[in-house]
């Protein structure tokens, strides 16, 4: 996926008040979506503004615009920096030696006493999903992170199954999309569940992990 951070021009062509230091840039990059990610899951895509954006990142517009030309450009941006982010996470479960051990104990980072932050984050799902049902422009960036998080998760069940960890008849692929599937609704549930119903949604996600990432058969067994 190409990111949708500016290149930026040569420095006699430079606009006025964009940082010429990379690794300024790409603070003030990290600065507007880290803002933007808080207005989202505040207030939701379409009410949260350009201006509300600027208020909580504590710049001015004409500061945004040199960065990105549209909300759109925002979502896609941070739709980028997850993708990273998850894969990175994900190149982790290449290298366990139980990979149902392992997606138990991200089910339990995620679902057990979520905090306000986790919240948020879902709350943020839940609302870039329900922009992708409606802009074809994000929903095509999204599938495009779902379509590497598939392959990745996929390769981590074929990792597994060779190492004689996971079931070698489970289809890696199918069982990729259907962990991706249940993941994305039980996050949805935790927007609206209380904070005594999180239990339930960890105990949800360790018995579709433990279904999914079935053992193999021990001998004699049918």
């Amino acid at each position: 996926m190409t990111s949708t951070h500016k290149t930026g021009p040569a420095p006699a062509r430079r606009r006025p008040g964009r940082p010429v230091d990379p690794a300024a840039r790409e603070r003030r990059i990290a600065a507007i979506l880290a803002a933007a990610r808080r207005c989202f899951a505040r207030d939701g895509f379409w009410k949260a503004s350009i201006g509300d954006i600027c208020r909580e990142a504590e710049i001015s517009p004409g500061n945004l615009y040199q960065y990105f030309d549209s909300k759109d450009d925002i979502v896609l941006a941070m739709a980028e920096a997850e993708r990273q982010s998850i894969l990175e996470l994900l190149r982790g479960w290449l290298d366990t030696d139980d990979l149902a051990a392992t997606v138990d104990n991200y089910s339990a980072l995620v679902f057990q006493a979520p905090g306000p932050e986790q919240r948020a984050e879902a709350r943020l799902a839940v609302e870039v999903l329900a922009e992708a049902s409606r802009n074809p422009r994000i929903a095509e960036a999204f599938c495009r992170v779902d379509d590497d998080l598939r392959q990745a998760i996929a390769d981590a069940i074929r990792r597994a199954q060779a190492n004689g960890t996971v079931d070698p008849a489970l289809p890696p692929e199918p069982a990729a999309t259907a962990m991706l599937a249940i993941y994305d609704g039980l996050i949805g549930r935790l927007v609206i569940e209380p904070a005594e119903g999180c239990d339930a949604l960890l105990a949800a996600a360790r018995c579709a992990a433990q279904a999914l990432l079935r053992r193999p058969p021990t001998a004699g067994s049918s």
